[in-house]
């Protein structure tokens, strides 16, 4: 509900033609790639078979959201994101994903999609006015890991996507922070 000026007081329930409501959703897509793409050297790369089954499931489960944006994290390519934007009814260029770009343009991954590490994206209906990734840490942000260091650049850089949502322009983030890696390699050491 929402209050309404013009009409002397009166509630107006939001579902009303001067009010436009969107859905935003979020999922970890668990090592989405391209099928036969090693991601990780421990990791077997999905065969065409694997891969089908996981971004039917992955259509299956988002689809129950309706959501008109969608932020995702592990993904390692963007013909995979793009291929399951589709599936939901969006189109190819709804999706963003700069750190995991098939395109031989891309100045972050020369078209190899991600490396090293997956990526953050997002998909969205809505027209894209600005793209922008968050690689350093605010000084003031900056924290000393101990027996590490200083924690002055993301190492998986979240991602930053200004859309306009019915005339109104709105910021959404995504991030997948760094796991609970660094802190496993501190426990060894002091294990020993």
């Amino acid at each position: 509900m929402y209050y309404n000026n013009e009409n002397d007081g009166e509630y107006m329930s939001n579902n009303t033609e001067s009010h436009k409501q969107f859905y935003i959703a979020t999922a970890n897509l668990l090592n989405f790639a391209n099928p036969n793409r090693t991601y990780y050297e421990n990791a077997p790369a999905y065969n065409d078979k694997a891969y089908e089954h996981k971004l039917r499931g992955l259509t299956d489960l988002l689809a129950k959201a309706h959501a008109d944006i969608i932020a995702v994290q592990e993904v390692w390519d963007s013909n995979a994101l793009e291929t399951l934007a589709v599936s939901l009814g969006f189109k190819p260029e709804h999706a963003v994903i700069p750190l995991a770009s098939n395109d031989s343009a891309s100045i972050y991954t020369k078209g190899m999609g991600a490396q090293n590490t997956p990526a953050v994206g997002i998909i969205s209906r809505f027209e894209q006015l600005e793209t922008s990734l968050l690689e350093d840490i605010a000084p003031k942000a900056i924290i000393d890991v101990p027996d590490i260091g200083p924690y002055q650049r993301f190492n998986r850089p979240p991602l930053v996507l200004r859309v306009d949502a019915y005339g109104q322009p709105i910021t959404v983030i995504t991030a997948h922070l760094k796991s609970k890696r660094a802190f496993s390699y501190v426990t060894k050491m002091v294990t020993y």
